[in-house]
């Protein structure tokens, strides 16, 4: 099974995500300590902004104007429309790159990747499924396509890591029983 186009036209389909998608605060601790020495940060693929940290400098990118508005309905700071294959940044214009759970909705994952370590001067972090743990969920047994269908979605730890040129920091997050959201891998990047 391909799944041809990995994107998720939240333009054009009917959703509640901000109803699905809230930030669980155990796994924004995660993504908090990954950021705790650094000042600027760009999102990319930021939605609704559920796990932007407060205390930091922010710049949001989202190509959805569906989750723009519902950034500004949240309270949120606008975001800008711009894709993750084309940042328009110059050149380390951040200290971190931020990109939670969107990888596998982009395009072209090996030129965003490229854009997002073109504009980072110290460290990136993603956190994303790894497609290779996905079996491991208790709810395999209920819905066995799932995974199937899922593991063609994300792309492979290896994959992320061989873009961006380095050995990643691979940190496993235990999804909570009562999670308000879910993950299962957070790679973090350094220079």
């Amino acid at each position: 099974m391909k799944i041809e186009n990995p994107a998720f036209d939240y333009d054009n389909n009917k959703h509640d995500y901000a109803q699905v998608r809230r930030a669980d605060k155990r796994i924004f601790s995660y993504v908090q300590s990954a950021l705790v020495d650094f000042n600027t940060v760009i999102n990319v693929g930021a939605g609704t902004g559920s796990y932007e940290p407060q205390d930091k400098y922010v710049i949001s990118v989202e190509p959805s104007s569906v989750m723009r508005k519902k950034r500004l309905a949240l309270g949120r700071n606008p975001a800008i429309n711009a894709f993750a294959d084309s940042l328009p940044f110059e050149d380390m214009s951040f200290d971190v790159s931020l990109a939670i759970l969107t990888i596998h909705h982009w395009p072209d994952l090996r030129a965003g990747l490229e854009e997002i370590k073109r504009v980072t001067r110290s460290k990136i972090v993603i956190l994303t499924y790894d497609p290779e743990r996905l079996a491991d969920f208790w709810n395999v047994n209920y819905f066995p396509k799932m995974v199937e269908v899922e593991s063609k979605r994300y792309p492979l730890l290896g994959t992320i890591s061989s873009i961006l040129g380095s050995t990643p920091k691979v940190s496993k997050i235990r999804i909570p029983f009562d999670c308000t959201d879910g993950c299962d891998s957070l790679i973090s990047e350094s220079r």
